[in-house]
């Protein structure tokens, strides 16, 4: 192609608490074909440990998440398809609810880039929620006390309950 194999990653800042720094990450690439690779990722930094720590770290359970929050997140992407397909018919697939963490990158942010995380981000990329004309879906749910819960004791101060 006369503009060669290209690769795009971009990262931005969605949290930094006082113990925790919050990156969401975006990959572009492309090959040539229809269209390119879109795909996302978060990076999770422990700065009192100064190193990487994983979802899991933060949660008591992936279990615990999922019920904190699994409804919430079903009727928000239900809504963003309605809005999407406007009566289109898709496959069977691309009508169900993914269960949370399913490759999903999730990204605990900060609404108003403050000291605290008020709120979970979550990315699914082209293909997972629909087909890849409806592009990325993006669903973003405030902190709940059933969230707060669901939080390690050690990281519970760096949220707060969503407004």
């Amino acid at each position: 192609s006369p503009h060669g194999d290209q690769d795009i990653t971009t990262w931005t800042l969605a949290a930094n608490t006082d113990k925790l720094l919050v990156l969401d990450g975006q990959f572009k690439s492309y090959l040539g074909g229809a269209h390119g690779d879109y795909s996302s990722g978060s990076l999770y930094w422990d700065k009192q440990r100064k190193r990487k720590i994983q979802f899991e770290d933060i949660f008591i359970s992936r279990e615990s998440f999922q019920h904190a929050l699994q409804s919430q997140f079903c009727a928000a992407l239900d809504a963003q398809r309605l809005e999407k397909r406007s009566g289109d018919t898709v496959r069977k697939e691309y009508m169900e609810c993914l269960p949370l963490m399913a490759g999903i990158t999730t990204i605990p942010s900060s609404s108003q880039h403050g000291r605290s995380i008020d709120q979970i981000f979550f990315r699914l990329d082209p293909y997972m929620a629909g087909p890849f004309g409806e592009g990325e879906y993006l669903i973003t749910l405030k902190v709940t006390p059933a969230l707060l819960e669901a939080i390690k004791p050690i990281w519970r101060s760096e949220f707060t309950l969503g407004q």
